[in-house]
């Protein structure tokens, strides 16, 4: 499930990963938060809930935090990186080894 469907206006640092993000959350069972400066993939597992956060780091890069939080308390976030600059060309596989990432955090 997607929310947020916004369109970035003069292409935006997302118009390139959208559809690619909204492939990867489907092919995972994942939701996709669509924010005006980051995306979030997030899923549930081991009674925690997980999430990949994909924010803008430069023209053509991108920074991918993985983050876990107890249900019901995202304020309460532990984080931990992934990778901070990260290729559109090499995102779906930087988010293949960042799930494994998020599901190792314990809050």
């Amino acid at each position: 499930m997607t929310e947020g469907a916004q369109v970035q206006p003069n292409g935006g640092p997302f118009e390139a990963i959208d559809p690619k993000l909204t492939v990867f959350a489907l092919a995972n069972g994942m939701d996709l938060a669509k924010d005006e400066g980051s995306r979030r993939l997030s899923w549930f597992t081991d009674g925690l809930e997980r999430g990949l956060r994909i924010e803008p780091d430069g023209d053509h890069s991108f920074l991918v935090t993985a983050m876990a939080w107890r249900i019901n308390t995202p304020d309460d976030i532990t984080v931990g990186p992934v990778n901070d600059d990260v290729a559109l060309g090499d995102l779906t596989a930087e988010l293949e080894g960042g799930i494994q990432t998020a599901n190792a955090l314990q809050p």
